[in-house]
């Protein structure tokens, strides 16, 4: 293979990291090498042990670190096809061969088998089903045996049955889905999903043929989730393409036909993103389906491969991808997951908003870069090389419509469960949305301004071509982000184009955006104190307006708003000490008199302060 001449690329969109030596330098290529996908755990078996790598739990950051390990089982000598634990850990089962499962309760080390009379009926696989209703499946060349563990755990009572003549099957607990390949080709499909109260019947469909009529392999068929929807994809190798079959709970389409560049191929599946590993030619190609193109979402760069330490170099040459991100080297006995540099991507992307519309629908847990810092500085670069406002206007729309959407659903809007009934916490969706906030692209904004890195002319431009597209899709922004907007005018002298703003709903009216206009400058923009106390009034904060008409030195008009709309907690003082600036005696009588009818303790607590003052005036009138 080439991938290994190329691993040293420091720059790669598809990356084979967090390598695990799953065994010495001089083991054999003997013994039993499988990825458990329910218990996210690789289980390796050679004699009698059983050496075990886990993943940490589910929802965190643990697939971006090399997986613990190992833990090591002891298990009774005897070939060994299959390994999985339940859920809990306490029981596991060993499928050793076509007429035997063994099964080992670890508490205890009570063991019990379920095994075939008949040569005729074959055991091809087993799984928890981890269901209510459901513990074990077991999977004969005669149908399905569903069965509930014991709670002695020392047997399994059969629940239900479904006959059919079964060839081969793929099951993947991503998607709870179940596939049976029956027919002289394997080319007819039999489909069930585990829903949480039941299994139920999906509608069968055929797989197209290839080239020579030859059967279908259970190697060149794959269950994968993307976005929801559950798909069975399968390779033509001898065609050069892939087909991808979407099962619906009432029919099966055929929703994509992409190229495939090699026989030797393999699939994987990371944040919804399909990956198509062509070990031969040292690519992998990565696939946006929700993007609606069915070419890869930029130019291929070689597969970047990560070694242990002291191990060489190169591919052993038996590859095997075990959904939906783990790869193992058979011979080399070295485990990678499957990683994206979404940076990369990025910068291979044919236009700045393909890249931003790629990272909105990332999830951030599932990656090292963030997608939102990634988007983030993608529209700054896009602001400081000073882009049309066309372009620009596109990105705005896609970023507010994936605000909307989270606004709307509450969740990324990724999560679309069109076809199946899997909850969400099983299907990995519920994560933070990728889409920058508004404050986040607000200090955007601010930092472009601090840094003069563009035009003040065209910065604004910028921002009111974002206010509209935040307008198009409803979003509701932050006072601090219309203050901005505000002073942004009045810092370039534009003042009637403020006022407008301002009057004709331009800005969006609040107690921040008040204040704003209140502490603006009046030489650089006049009329903004008034704009100020009306907004107040517009916006139903009438103490603010009250304090403001008192800081403006307007105490008369400051009690008619108090009395008007019963305002509490100003202090009566601050009323009389604007009296006493406005420099009118009979207005302060008018305030003082208004106060010690209407001041609860007034006459106790305030008004001995201002006797001396009550006391001149008096004098004087006299």
């Amino acid at each position: 293979t080439r991938m290994e001449h190329q691993a040293g690329q420091s720059q790669a969109h598809v990356r084979l990291a967090y390598p695990v030596l799953l065994a010495g330098k001089d083991a054999t290529s003997e013994g039993f090498c499988s990825w458990d996908e329910g218990g996210r755990e690789l289980h390796k078996a050679a004699g009698t042990q059983l050496r075990t790598w886990r993943q940490k739990r589910r929802g965190s950051r643990s697939h971006l670190e090399p997986m613990h390990g190992p833990n090591v089982t002891f298990l009774a000598a005897g070939p060994v096809q299959s390994i999985q634990f339940s859920s809990d850990r306490n029981v596991l089962a060993i499928h050793r061969s076509e007429q035997e499962v063994e099964f080992l309760n670890r508490e205890d080390a009570a063991q019990f088998s379920q095994r075939r009379r008949s040569r005729s009926d074959k055991i091809l696989g087993f799984f928890w089903a981890r269901t209510s209703y459901c513990d074990a499946v077991l999977v004969t060349s005669t149908g399905l045996e569903l069965a509930l563990l014991l709670d002695s755990r020392r047997n399994l009572r059969l629940v239900d049955t479904r006959r059919h003549q079964v060839n081969w099957y793929k099951y993947t607990h991503d998607s709870r889905v179940l596939l049976l390949a029956t027919g002289p080709l394997n080319r007819r499909m039999f489909a069930y999903q585990f829903t949480k109260k039941e299994m139920v019947k999906l509608p069968k469909f055929e797989l197209g043929g290839g080239k020579g009529g030859s059967p279908v392999q259970e190697d060149d068929v794959a269950l994968v989730t993307l976005y929801g929807n559950v798909f069975c994809c399968i390779l033509h190798r001898e065609d050069g393409a892939v087909t991808l079959h979407q099962l619906y709970q009432d029919s099966v389409a055929v929703k994509h036909r992409l190229q495939l560049y090699s026989p030797n191929a393999g699939i994987s599946v990371v944040d919804n993103l399909l990956v198509l590993h062509h070990p031969d030619e040292g690519v992998s190609m990565v696939y946006d389906l929700l993007g609606g193109s069915e070419m890869p979402i930029s130019a291929p760069l070689a597969t970047r491969i990560d070694w242990p330490e002291g191990i060489v170099p190169g591919l052993g040459g038996d590859l095997r991808f075990f959904y939906p991100d783990v790869v193992v080297d058979m011979k080399k006995h070295v485990l990678w997951r499957v990683v994206l540099d979404l940076e990369a991507i990025c910068s291979s992307e044919a236009s700045d908003l393909d890249a931003i519309a790629f990272l909105q629908r990332r999830r951030p847990a599932a990656h090292a870069q963030c997608p939102r810092a990634l988007s983030l500085q993608s529209m700054h670069t896009m602001v400081a090389e000073r882009r049309s406002l066309s372009a620009l206007h596109s990105v705005f729309r896609v970023v507010c419509q994936v605000m909307r959407e989270q606004r709307e659903t509450g969740l990324p809007t990724s999560m679309s469960f069109s076809s199946h009934e899997a909850a969400p916490e099983e299907s990995g969706f519920i994560d933070t949305t990728a889409a920058p906030t508004a404050d986040d692209i607000l200090e955007v904004f601010q930092r472009l301004r601090e840094e003069e890195a563009a035009p003040p002319r065209y910065l604004l431009s910028v921002v009111e071509t974002f206010l509209l597209a935040a307008q198009t899709e409803q979003l509701s922004l932050s006072p601090q982000f219309h203050a901005f907007v505000a002073s942004m005018l009045a810092r370039m002298g534009r003042p009637f184009q403020l006022q407008q703003y301002v009057q004709h709903g331009g800005l969006e009216a609040s107690s921040g955006l008040a204040v704003a206009l209140g502490e603006m400058d009046p030489r650089a923009a006049p009329g903004m104190g008034a704009a100020s106390l009306r907004m107040y009034s517009q916006v139903g904060d009438y103490k603010a307006q009250t304090e403001g008409l008192l800081a403006e030195g307007r105490p008369a008009d400051a009690l008619r708003v108090l009395r008007k709309h019963e305002v509490e907690d100003v202090s009566p003082s601050a009323f009389l000490e604007a009296a006493l600036d406005a420099g009118s005696p009979g207005l302060f009588l008018a305030v003082f008199r208004f106060c010690s009818w209407f001041a609860p303790g007034f006459l106790s607590s305030t008004a001995p302060r201002y006797a001396q003052v009550l006391d001149e005036i008096q004098r004087d009138a006299r």
